[in-house]
């Protein structure tokens, strides 16, 4: 399998596994949009919308996408992707690694993709880890002010 169809079979699953977990939106986001979140080009994501149009899972109505039933995993392909869990190790060992490399310092602004592409994660893994880290700091930096 070449390259370019690889990468498609691997966002097309990541796609599917987004919308069964509700964390893309009906209508779908612009192609420009997709293609940002999942580091890919314009080209790939109407690939992708192809493809889940034929399969059922998209319709188009004018210029948007809509989720016409929810996508299962026969939608998709059989490829090595790494699961989310996989990827959160990644990720989470890549985010301390920059950290201690001192590549992300306090009070840098960047950006969920930037950090997606330089662990080679999916978006999605680096929204819910941020997502996840703040809620425990907050938690911890509440517990530590009320003397817990």
């Amino acid at each position: 399998m070449s390259r370019s169809q690889n990468l498609r079979h691997n966002v097309i699953n990541q796609v599917i596994d987004d919308m069964a977990r509700g964390h893309i939106p009906s209508p779908l986001p612009s192609q420009s949009a997709l293609a940002e979140m999942y580091n890919i080009s314009r080209t790939t994501v109407r690939h992708i919308l192809s493809h889940l149009r034929e399969c059922g899972v998209l319709t188009q109505v004018g210029n948007d996408y809509v989720i016409a039933r929810k996508p299962d995993h026969d939608d998709g392909f059989a490829c090595t992707t790494a699961s989310m869990s996989e990827q959160n190790k990644v990720f989470e060992q890549a985010f301390f690694t920059m950290i201690n490399q001192r590549q992300l310092r306090p009070g840098e602004t960047f950006s969920e993709l930037q950090l997606a592409r330089a662990a080679g994660v999916s978006p999605v893994v680096v929204r819910e880890y941020l997502l996840n880290s703040a809620v425990i700091i907050l938690f911890t930096a509440k517990s530590a002010a009320s003397g817990a």
